[in-house]
């Protein structure tokens, strides 16, 4: 089975109406539905931040990827040939800052590009817990990554509760 785009869709059904295959349903199913996955990670203790932005590094879990490469290491997914279009993304996190201060978050294209209005910022206070959330999207052609970037107004460490970091194809 191939990961098509819309593009490619329409050409198989429109051009070859008479002649659908079931090659090209199959194509079409694995095409249309759960292009994207998730990464996860639980009970991180002591991730180090700084006040410049870096790459979240701390997944150790993904599942349900497809038509997506996920980089556990880097924190990031690239689009495979196929995939493109436009993708939802969303974040969920749950941290506990070893130091008074905030936390930003921000999704990142193509590992340096910071997606305009998709970040979030929270105060902490010393031990408490609290979470970061980012809903958003944007369109990535066949090569793009999209991940994860963290900072803070001081250089410290932080507890992750738990993180997910979800991508999926419209």
């Amino acid at each position: 089975m191939t990961v098509k785009t819309e593009a490619e869709l329409n050409t198989d059904f429109a051009d070859g109406f008479r002649t659908i295959t079931a090659a090209q349903l199959r194509d079409f199913v694995d095409s249309k539905f759960s292009i994207g996955g998730i990464m996860s990670c639980q009970d991180v203790l002591s991730a180090a931040i700084t006040t410049s932005y870096a790459a979240f590094t701390f997944f150790t879990n993904s599942t349900d990827t497809k038509g997506v490469n996920e980089d556990l290491a880097q924190g990031l997914y690239t689009i495979q040939a196929g995939a493109d279009g436009s993708y939802v993304v969303d974040v969920s996190m749950g941290i506990v800052a070893n130091f008074n201060g905030w936390v930003q978050i921000a999704i990142v294209k193509n590992s340096s590009n910071l997606i305009f209005g998709q970040r979030r910022k929270r105060t902490f206070v010393l031990a408490e817990a609290g979470s970061l959330d980012i809903v958003g999207g944007t369109q990535l052609a066949a090569g793009d990554t999209i991940g994860l970037a963290i900072r803070s107004n001081i250089p410290g460490n932080i507890n992750i509760e738990d993180a997910t970091f979800r991508v999926g194809r419209l």
